[in-house]
């Protein structure tokens, strides 16, 4: 996010009991230094170069009991299990493996975090971070000391077409407060995916966005900080442990019977159609073998 850092900060720490507070892996420890505390985290990525940038052991161990972890069933299984000490769910990306469940999809965290939130029907959510646009001074892809890899691109550089690359080209957008911004194809991707897919049928949730540079997103409600009248919330009454059991409700520890004959059957449905083709390989390398000794 882009906003004047202190503002922000301000902002949600003076107002942390008005709100749910839920953010990323990659932010997660800027919010705790901060003394704000956290409801949710929520992390996606499988890659080992997060396992110590985002989840080592001194940051984890910072983590309040009173805070739930949602990882994703792609998460690198080192976080994991780092993580398992807390209250960790996992949800499920791509391909949903329990009977009846839905699998969450997306270009990041950003946009799969928005879509985890609205199937938890708020009636209002408070975007601040979820740019998906660079800096508009310095062309970094995200803030210093975010825990994430960071681009950094010239933003005065003329774009020539004959390539195009997926994060280091640039492309202009229509912005949440400003006319326009610079943004990535691959913050694009993530632009119409949440357009598109994320918001496109949700109509019981307001979204207000509240990023200063960030891009527009079709649905949201564009509104400064500084707008947001905070006195008019009431300091939240969420039971910690009644949202615990909601969790534990709706979630599991295996398969049920029902979802494992339906993998089952999947999988003979992947070695069948695998024996196919193999059989069409065979089938074509004596063709060939044939009308060479024919030759």
């Amino acid at each position: 996010e882009n906003v004047n850092q202190f503002t922000k900060d301000f902002i949600i720490k003076e107002n942390q009991n008005n709100f749910f507070i839920v953010t990323i892996g990659s932010a997660y420890k800027k919010l705790i230094n901060n003394d704000i505390k956290i409801d949710i985290i929520t992390t996606l990525d499988e890659s080992d170069i997060i396992v110590d940038l985002q989840f080592d052991d001194k940051s984890i161990s910072k983590i309040s009991n009173n805070t739930i972890i949602l990882a994703s069933t792609i998460s690198n299984s080192k976080i994991l299990e780092r993580l398992s000490t807390k209250n960790l769910y996992i949800y499920e990306v791509f391909y949903a493996i329990h009977k009846d469940n839905i699998a969450l999809a997306g270009f990041s965290i950003g946009e799969l975090t928005l879509n985890l939130l609205l199937y938890l029907n708020p009636k209002e959510i408070y975007m601040i971070g979820l740019d998906l646009a660079l800096n508009q001074k310095t062309g970094s892809s995200h803030t210093l000391n975010s825990n994430s890899k960071t681009i950094q691109l010239n933003l005065e550089e003329k774009q020539n077409r004959d390539s195009f690359d997926s994060v280091n080209s640039l492309i202009k957008v229509k912005g949440n407060l400003k006319k326009e911004v610079f943004t990535t194809p691959f913050f694009y991707s993530s632009i119409e995916y949440i357009n598109n897919t994320v918001i496109k049928e949700k109509k019981y949730t307001k979204i207000y966005n509240l990023s200063t540079n960030g891009a527009f997103l079709d649905k949201t409600i564009s509104r400064k900080i500084s707008n947001i009248k905070i006195d008019a919330f009431e300091n939240l009454t969420i039971n910690f442990h009644e949202l615990l059991e909601v969790f534990d409700n709706n979630s599991s520890t295996k398969l049920s019977n029902s979802s494992i004959k339906i993998f089952k059957k999947d999988i003979e449905f992947v070695k069948k159609d695998i024996e196919n083709e193999l059989e069409k390989i065979r089938i074509d390398r004596k063709s060939t073998r044939l009308n060479s000794s024919h030759a």
